[in-house]
Protein backbone atom coordinates (compact mmCIF):
# COMPACT_ATOMS: atom_id res chain seq x y z
CA UNK A 1 0.00 0.00 0.00
CA UNK A 2 1.68 3.36 -1.09
CA UNK A 3 1.40 6.57 1.06
CA UNK A 4 -1.45 7.71 -1.04
CA UNK A 5 -4.03 4.99 -0.46
CA UNK A 6 -2.77 4.87 3.16
CA UNK A 7 -3.76 8.54 3.62
CA UNK A 8 -6.85 7.66 1.84
CA UNK A 9 -7.76 4.75 3.90
CA UNK A 10 -6.87 6.64 7.05
CA UNK A 11 -9.29 9.62 5.91
CA UNK A 12 -12.33 7.30 5.25
CA UNK A 13 -11.58 5.71 8.73
CA UNK A 14 -11.95 8.89 10.37
CA UNK A 15 -14.53 9.82 8.69
CA UNK A 16 -16.37 6.50 9.11
CA UNK A 17 -16.03 6.87 12.90
CA UNK A 18 -17.29 10.38 13.36
CA UNK A 19 -20.05 9.94 11.39
CA UNK A 20 -22.02 6.84 13.47
CA UNK A 21 -24.46 6.72 16.09
CA UNK A 22 -23.40 8.06 19.27
CA UNK A 23 -22.71 5.06 21.26
CA UNK A 24 -24.45 4.45 24.60
CA UNK A 25 -23.59 1.69 26.30
CA UNK A 26 -26.39 -0.62 28.13
CA UNK A 27 -25.64 -3.04 31.18
CA UNK A 28 -29.11 -4.87 31.44
CA UNK A 29 -27.73 -8.39 31.27
CA UNK A 30 -31.30 -9.53 32.15
CA UNK A 31 -31.47 -12.07 29.34
CA UNK A 32 -31.29 -15.70 29.30
CA UNK A 33 -32.64 -16.59 25.48
CA UNK A 34 -30.27 -19.53 24.27
CA UNK A 35 -30.20 -19.85 20.18
CA UNK A 36 -28.48 -22.75 18.29
CA UNK A 37 -25.69 -21.04 18.10
CA UNK A 38 -25.47 -18.14 20.78
CA UNK A 39 -25.35 -18.47 24.70
CA UNK A 40 -26.11 -15.35 27.03
CA UNK A 41 -24.81 -16.58 30.51
CA UNK A 42 -23.59 -15.48 33.66
CA UNK A 43 -20.08 -16.05 34.23
CA UNK A 44 -18.72 -18.26 36.54
CA UNK A 45 -15.71 -16.18 36.93
CA UNK A 46 -17.19 -12.60 38.96
CA UNK A 47 -21.01 -13.19 37.72
CA UNK A 48 -20.18 -10.81 34.73
CA UNK A 49 -22.59 -11.07 31.65
CA UNK A 50 -21.19 -13.44 29.33
CA UNK A 51 -21.82 -14.44 25.33
CA UNK A 52 -20.64 -17.87 23.45
CA UNK A 53 -21.12 -17.13 19.90
CA UNK A 54 -20.55 -21.04 17.63
CA UNK A 55 -19.29 -20.74 14.01
CA UNK A 56 -21.02 -23.50 12.27
CA UNK A 57 -19.28 -22.33 9.16
CA UNK A 58 -15.65 -21.33 10.91
CA UNK A 59 -12.92 -21.02 8.31
CA UNK A 60 -11.13 -24.08 9.07
CA UNK A 61 -7.37 -22.40 9.07
CA UNK A 62 -8.72 -20.33 12.20
CA UNK A 63 -8.62 -23.39 14.72
CA UNK A 64 -11.81 -21.95 16.74
CA UNK A 65 -15.12 -22.23 16.29
CA UNK A 66 -16.45 -20.37 19.14
CA UNK A 67 -15.64 -17.29 20.10
CA UNK A 68 -16.75 -16.32 24.27
CA UNK A 69 -17.22 -12.87 25.02
CA UNK A 70 -17.19 -11.46 28.85
CA UNK A 71 -18.29 -8.10 29.33
CA UNK A 72 -16.87 -6.33 32.84
CA UNK A 73 -17.30 -3.51 33.47
CA UNK A 74 -17.61 0.75 31.69
CA UNK A 75 -14.91 3.12 31.56
CA UNK A 76 -14.10 6.30 30.41
CA UNK A 77 -11.48 7.14 27.69
CA UNK A 78 -10.87 9.75 25.39
CA UNK A 79 -14.34 11.34 26.54
CA UNK A 80 -16.05 8.15 25.61
CA UNK A 81 -17.40 5.69 26.95
CA UNK A 82 -16.34 1.86 26.72
CA UNK A 83 -16.53 -1.56 28.19
CA UNK A 84 -13.95 -3.45 29.55
CA UNK A 85 -13.93 -7.29 27.89
CA UNK A 86 -12.66 -10.52 28.31
CA UNK A 87 -12.28 -12.65 24.83
CA UNK A 88 -11.23 -15.92 24.56
CA UNK A 89 -11.57 -18.77 21.27
CA UNK A 90 -12.19 -22.52 21.58
CA UNK A 91 -13.85 -25.68 20.02
CA UNK A 92 -16.54 -27.68 20.70
CA UNK A 93 -14.31 -30.76 20.08
CA UNK A 94 -11.65 -29.49 22.15
CA UNK A 95 -10.51 -31.69 24.84
CA UNK A 96 -12.66 -30.92 27.92
CA UNK A 97 -10.88 -30.26 31.80
CA UNK A 98 -13.26 -29.32 34.73
CA UNK A 99 -12.66 -26.36 36.12
CA UNK A 100 -12.80 -24.73 39.66
CA UNK A 101 -16.56 -24.42 39.13
CA UNK A 102 -16.69 -28.32 38.38
CA UNK A 103 -17.61 -27.49 35.07
CA UNK A 104 -16.30 -29.43 32.19
CA UNK A 105 -15.57 -27.25 29.11
CA UNK A 106 -12.06 -26.47 27.10
CA UNK A 107 -9.19 -25.23 28.04
CA UNK A 108 -8.64 -21.95 25.57
CA UNK A 109 -12.28 -21.39 26.43
CA UNK A 110 -10.59 -19.94 30.00
CA UNK A 111 -7.53 -18.77 27.73
CA UNK A 112 -8.77 -14.89 28.21
CA UNK A 113 -7.05 -11.69 26.61
CA UNK A 114 -8.18 -8.61 27.47
CA UNK A 115 -10.00 -5.64 25.58
CA UNK A 116 -11.76 -2.59 25.17
CA UNK A 117 -14.30 -2.26 22.94
CA UNK A 118 -17.62 -0.35 22.06
CA UNK A 119 -20.60 -2.50 22.14
CA UNK A 120 -24.51 -1.94 22.70
CA UNK A 121 -25.03 -4.48 25.65
CA UNK A 122 -29.02 -4.32 24.63
CA UNK A 123 -28.56 -4.65 21.14
CA UNK A 124 -26.07 -7.88 21.82
CA UNK A 125 -29.23 -9.45 22.98
CA UNK A 126 -31.57 -8.39 20.80
CA UNK A 127 -30.30 -8.14 17.24
CA UNK A 128 -28.48 -11.31 15.83
CA UNK A 129 -27.36 -9.10 13.13
CA UNK A 130 -25.62 -7.08 15.44
CA UNK A 131 -24.13 -9.82 17.67
CA UNK A 132 -23.25 -11.49 14.78
CA UNK A 133 -20.83 -8.43 13.67
CA UNK A 134 -19.47 -8.20 17.19
CA UNK A 135 -18.64 -11.84 17.61
CA UNK A 136 -17.29 -12.80 14.45
CA UNK A 137 -16.09 -9.68 13.00
CA UNK A 138 -15.13 -7.04 15.79
CA UNK A 139 -13.61 -9.94 17.73
CA UNK A 140 -11.96 -12.35 15.11
CA UNK A 141 -8.68 -13.46 16.67
CA UNK A 142 -6.66 -12.42 13.98
CA UNK A 143 -7.77 -8.78 14.08
CA UNK A 144 -7.78 -8.46 17.80
CA UNK A 145 -4.34 -10.02 18.23
CA UNK A 146 -3.19 -7.32 15.82
CA UNK A 147 -4.62 -4.34 17.63
CA UNK A 148 -3.24 -5.99 21.03
CA UNK A 149 0.13 -6.50 19.09
CA UNK A 150 -0.21 -2.86 18.05
CA UNK A 151 -1.05 -1.55 21.49
CA UNK A 152 2.82 -2.85 22.84
CA UNK A 153 4.40 -0.57 20.05
CA UNK A 154 5.55 2.62 21.22
CA UNK A 155 5.10 3.74 17.69
CA UNK A 156 2.45 2.84 15.96
CA UNK A 157 0.27 4.65 12.99
CA UNK A 158 -2.69 3.95 15.14
CA UNK A 159 -2.53 4.18 18.58
CA UNK A 160 -4.84 1.49 20.32
CA UNK A 161 -3.56 0.51 23.92
CA UNK A 162 -6.59 -2.27 24.33
CA UNK A 163 -8.84 -0.80 22.40
CA UNK A 164 -10.10 -2.39 19.43
CA UNK A 165 -13.11 -0.18 18.15
CA UNK A 166 -16.53 -0.93 18.36
CA UNK A 167 -19.86 -2.05 15.95
CA UNK A 168 -22.51 0.80 15.46
CA UNK A 169 -24.35 2.00 12.38
CA UNK A 170 -24.30 4.16 9.36
CA UNK A 171 -26.72 4.99 6.79
CA UNK A 172 -28.55 2.06 8.19
CA UNK A 173 -26.15 -0.33 7.87
CA UNK A 174 -23.66 -2.03 10.66
CA UNK A 175 -20.26 -1.81 10.06
CA UNK A 176 -17.19 -1.79 12.54
CA UNK A 177 -15.67 1.73 13.07
CA UNK A 178 -12.28 3.04 15.30
CA UNK A 179 -12.23 6.34 18.00
CA UNK A 180 -8.63 8.00 17.34
CA UNK A 181 -9.38 9.43 20.36
CA UNK A 182 -10.37 6.33 22.62
CA UNK A 183 -7.42 4.93 20.71
CA UNK A 184 -5.04 7.56 21.94
CA UNK A 185 -6.49 7.36 25.21
CA UNK A 186 -5.75 3.81 25.63
CA UNK A 187 -2.87 3.71 24.19
CA UNK A 188 -0.76 6.10 26.53
CA UNK A 189 -2.39 5.18 29.97
CA UNK A 190 -0.25 4.68 32.22
CA UNK A 191 -1.00 1.03 32.74
CA UNK A 192 0.09 0.62 28.91
CA UNK A 193 3.12 2.79 29.16
CA UNK A 194 4.14 0.83 32.04
CA UNK A 195 3.64 -2.49 30.09
CA UNK A 196 5.84 -0.90 27.21
CA UNK A 197 8.39 -0.16 29.39
CA UNK A 198 8.88 -3.67 31.03
CA UNK A 199 8.45 -5.50 27.80
CA UNK A 200 11.12 -2.75 26.01
CA UNK A 201 13.79 -3.83 29.47
CA UNK A 202 13.18 -7.38 28.88
CA UNK A 203 13.70 -7.20 24.77
CA UNK A 204 17.20 -5.00 25.68
CA UNK A 205 18.12 -8.07 28.27
CA UNK A 206 17.34 -10.81 26.21
CA UNK A 207 19.08 -9.08 23.29
CA UNK A 208 22.13 -8.57 25.45
CA UNK A 209 21.85 -12.27 26.80
CA UNK A 210 22.22 -13.02 22.97
CA UNK A 211 25.10 -10.83 22.35
CA UNK A 212 26.90 -11.96 25.17
CA UNK A 213 26.47 -15.67 24.53
CA UNK A 214 27.79 -14.69 20.58
CA UNK A 215 31.04 -13.36 22.32
CA UNK A 216 31.51 -16.42 23.82
CA UNK A 217 31.16 -18.55 21.21
CA UNK A 218 33.60 -15.47 19.11
CA UNK A 219 36.06 -16.06 22.07
CA UNK A 220 35.84 -20.19 22.20
CA UNK A 221 36.51 -19.79 17.88
CA UNK A 222 39.69 -17.41 18.87
CA UNK A 223 41.07 -19.61 21.24
CA UNK A 224 40.47 -22.71 18.68
CA UNK A 225 42.25 -21.57 16.03
CA UNK A 226 44.92 -20.02 17.88
CA UNK A 227 45.30 -23.84 19.21
CA UNK A 228 45.25 -25.17 15.42
CA UNK A 229 48.08 -22.73 14.69
CA UNK A 230 50.15 -24.16 17.68
CA UNK A 231 50.55 -20.46 19.17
Amino acid sequence: MGFLDKFKKEKNNNLHSNTLQQYVPNLDYTSTNVESNINYSTSKRGGNFQVDYYDENAEFDQFYDTTRLVIKNTTTLGGQQVLSCDVSWYSRDDCQIKNEAGIWESRRANDYSQVLAQIDVRRLQTDRNYCTMVMKGLLNQKRVEKYLEKGLQEHTERPCGEYIGGVGERNGKLSKFFSEKVGIAAHYAPYMANRRNVLKTQQISENQRKIDNYNKQIENLKRENENLEGR
